[in-house]
């Protein structure tokens, strides 16, 4: 018996779907080219992440980045230069193969030092 193939379409459609359920506002991001008459014109987006998320913690706004892959995806040149640019701004960026991924990622942003330092601050404020 064969093994199924899941789609990378497939697996960002689920992510999507459980951030509906969760409330989390993720969009999905078009990296695909225009269509013309002649073919496809490439996308100004070459690169971007599938998905972004954009959180409000601690009334800071976050920036999350999700790229969908199936088992054996790899990052092309331009992904991993879109991936540089979000880390150097401070934004966080995850190559994702499913919700659990997802899930492990975002476990990651809440307790990611920076994150944790904005949380200690409404605590101080808090008790002043």
């Amino acid at each position: 018996m064969g093994s199924l193939k899941v789609s990378e379409a497939n697996i960002q459609k689920s992510i999507l779907d459980w951030g509906k359920v969760m409330r989390i506002p993720m969009r999905r991001m078009n990296v695909i080219g225009t269509p013309t008459k002649d073919g496809f014109r490439p996308s100004p987006n070459k690169g971007m992440a599938d998905i972004h998320c954009e959180l409000i913690i601690a009334g800071i706004p976050v920036s999350v980045w999700l790229e969908v892959k199936n088992k054996r995806g790899k990052l092309s040149q331009s992904q991993e230069t879109f991936r540089e640019g979000v880390n150097g701004y401070g934004g966080f960026y995850f190559v994702v193969r499913s919700i659990e991924d997802v899930e492990r990622a975002f476990n990651i942003i809440y307790t990611d030092p920076r994150i944790k330092k904005y949380f200690e601050c409404l605590e101080i404020k808090k008790w002043n």
